[in-house]
């Protein structure tokens, strides 16, 4: 087993591009396995391979596209890979269906980023925000509603 320093090294330097999310997934010693077979380097699978190309077009995305595809985040006050925000008023999430219709018409299929369980999280919170409540009262009506 790998120790924590050499854990965490994989996470010094940020995915931002999609070249940089492909190159992030060869040589990591992975077992995967694909109908009973351990794939050696799943990146270079031909059936793998079509949901890693989706995949990396949401990092293309943002770089060819950045108002597309990132948002400013309250949280860290800086921008982010829209797929990060956290939503606070409508126009962020016709943003989010935006990027996600421009995303469907690149890549013809799934493109392994849509977490509908967060989106509905984030409604809830958002709606328990606006309607005044503290952080702590929030945080217990979320952990009410899992």
């Amino acid at each position: 087993m790998e120790n924590t320093e050499t854990l965490w090294a994989d996470f010094a330097n940020p995915i931002r591009t999609a070249e940089d999310y492909l190159g992030s997934l060869r040589g990591r010693s992975m077992n995967v396995y694909f109908m009973g077979e351990r794939v050696p380097e799943p990146i270079d699978h031909p059936v793998i391979r079509p949901s890693i190309n989706a995949m990396a077009e949401t990092f293309r995305l943002a770089t060819e596209q950045p108002n597309l595809a990132t948002a400013h985040s309250d949280i860290s006050d800086r921008k982010v890979n829209r797929f990060l925000h956290v939503p606070v008023a409508p126009a962020d999430l016709v943003g989010k269906h935006e990027m996600q219709r421009e995303l469907g018409r690149r890549t013809g299929t799934c493109f392994q980023r849509c977490v509908v369980g967060l989106w509905a999280l984030n409604g809830r919170a958002n709606r328990l925000t606006m309607s005044g409540c503290d952080g702590d009262r929030m945080n217990v009506s979320l952990k009410s509603q899992l």
